[in-house]
């Protein structure tokens, strides 16, 4: 290039500078910050709404700013206001808003975290980053407040924290998803199979989320109830728990299903699940006595002794079934409680018909009076 010409190139670039300054936009004041909120919030023209947003979208990050900053002119109202029309910025302005989390001026910072919590799923992304990597603890929880009312949209997330981490953001994460309640449940069911630390994180959110209402108990009861059947016991442990604990008579179609599996693990963990349902699970239970195969009936016994007192009148009852199989699975019920109220009742099955009643009363007031003797 001659020397001419890059003069005449200087000459160009020291006008444009001045040519660009120029050409900014004014900066916002306060009215004139609260006008274009107005504008892009409250305006029936739909047309002028548009510009006013664009106007503000043109500012960049210094819009936002100036917006923020003019906030701390107005009052509540005025500031929600504001903070409405910075959410209608979308996910392009959550960024900026998220870092204001931390600002130390409460209008500036209540002003962001208003619109934040406008934006919706918009700000999903940044809160959940943010939330992972702040290590100021109070930031951490104004975060954990945006995202608990995003709800839904952020279970997937949080879920996702529960189980891989980081470690320190794992037992907030798991208040959120206690307090997001119902739409939590089956994300914290799926994530049981994992490490035994989620495990039990998983274990003590869905019981915290049973303990709001009836209808979390049953939701829990019957998300947690098909977990009987799973091959893993630390697994079916948690299952037996939960569904045993709050599902009620509604868990009982996938208490019996695992009662009649072919692995005597399940039918165990199902045993003990009916017996924590308690009175609810005695009449199905009582119809298992008769199963065509003895091992569910010996399951169900089991789960009959398991519920006690509940069960004692049904099962007294059938100490005079027709059925001998019914008959000696009673028998043995009762004496798996070690009930000595029932011994009368036992011992006129010594004389039954059946071999194998007998044999099964015998067992049972010996189980009675032996543990009396000891």
């Amino acid at each position: 290039m001659s020397l001419r010409a890059f003069a005449a190139f200087a000459i160009v670039l020291v006008c444009a500078g001045p040519l660009r300054a120029q050409d900014r936009p004014k900066a916002l004041d306060s009215d004139a910050a609260w006008d274009l909120a107005f504008r892009i919030v409250e305006n029936d023209d739909e047309d002028d709404a548009d510009e006013a947003l664009e106007e503000l979208r043109g500012r960049g990050e210094d819009g936002i700013w100036e917006m923020l900053e003019a906030a701390k002119e107005w009052d509540e109202e005025g500031q929600e206001l504001i903070a409405r029309a910075l959410a209608e910025l979308g996910e392009d302005a959550a960024p900026e808003l998220i870092r204001t989390i931390g600002e130390k001026d409460d209008d500036v910072r209540e002003t962001a975290i208003f619109a934040l919590g406008e934006m919706g799923v918009d700000a999903l992304d940044g809160l959940v980053k943010f939330f992972k990597e702040t290590k100021d603890p109070q930031q951490q929880l104004r975060a954990a407040a945006l995202l608990c009312k995003l709800e839904d949209d952020a279970v997937a997330p949080l879920v996702a924290i529960v189980k891989h981490g980081p470690n320190d953001c794992r037992p907030l994460a798991l208040s959120i998803l206690i307090d997001i309640g119902g739409p939590a449940i089956e994300p914290l069911v799926g994530i049981l199979g994992s490490t035994k630390e989620v495990r039990e994180l998983s274990r003590t959110g869905l019981a915290k989320i049973a303990e709001a209402s009836v209808a979390a108990a049953t939701s829990v009861g019957l998300a947690t109830a098909p977990l009987l059947g799973t091959k893993l016991a630390e697994v079916r442990a948690v299952a037996v728990e939960l569904a045993g604990r709050f599902g009620g008579a509604a868990v009982m179609p996938k208490v019996v299903d695992a009662l009649c599996s072919s692995d005597e693990g399940v039918r165990r963990s199902a045993a003990e699940c009916a017996a924590r349902v308690g009175e609810p699970a005695v009449a199905d239970l009582i119809h298992c006595l008769n199963a065509s195969d003895r091992k569910v009936a010996d399951a169900a016994a089991m789960g009959l002794a398991g519920i006690g007192e509940p069960a004692v009148p049904s099962l007294t009852r059938m100490l005079k079934a027709p059925i001998a199989q019914i008959r000696a699975e009673a028998a043995s019920a009762l004496g798996q409680m070690k009930r000595r109220a029932s011994v009368a009742d036992l011992e006129f099955l010594l004389d039954d018909a059946e071999p194998a009643v007998r044999a099964s009363a015998k067992e049972a007031v010996s189980r009675i009076k032996g543990d009396e003797a000891r």
